[in-house]
């Protein structure tokens, strides 16, 4: 079984980055939640960014709240999120979603950000685990309604269990 991501967060004047170290699941999906509240709060913040160099994939419920940050910056700043050398796999796990048109794609060896610091992981129950992986699916299917059939089922089991 792989490790639980690390997530580290940097900023520059205007400019924040997240950078996923290892396989980010729905174990870190509330971590990058409170970066998208924090997002919508801090009207200095300009151009996103997500560093994906180290990432070792992803399963729906992370890729649902990187679609909420996506959704959250081009509403707020009418930009797209950059997404800093995704490699292969992560673009092919974006793209089987329909999620490729909210991101643009950068390979870069220069070193954008510099002083990461790791994001505290706040301990959640249960019952907010269950509202963050429901609102993640929710969002894949807003964005691409396209996704409805895949998650459907997840949809209604979650919110089965929450009642």
């Amino acid at each position: 079984m792989s490790e639980k991501a690390k997530i580290f967060v940097s900023r520059n004047g205007d400019a924040f980055s997240v950078k996923v170290s290892g396989r980010a699941t729905f174990s870190v999906a509330p971590t990058m939640r409170n970066i998208v509240q924090r997002l919508k709060t801090d009207r200095e913040i300009k151009h996103f960014s997500v560093e994906l160099t180290e990432c070792t994939g992803m399963d729906s419920t992370f890729m649902g709240i990187l679609t909420q940050l996506a959704l959250t910056c081009t509403r707020l700043y009418s930009e797209k999120v950059k997404v800093l050398n995704p490699g292969e796999a992560n673009i092919k796990l974006l793209h089987g979603l329909g999620l490729d048109r909210l991101f643009d794609y950068v390979d870069t060896n220069e070193t954008i950000m510099t002083n990461w610091e790791q994001e505290e992981e706040r301990n959640v129950d249960l019952r907010e685990n269950a509202e963050t992986v429901l609102n993640a699916h929710r969002t894949l299917i807003e964005a691409v309604p396209a996704n409805k059939d895949k998650f459907a089922g997840v949809v209604a089991q979650v919110e089965k269990e929450l009642k």
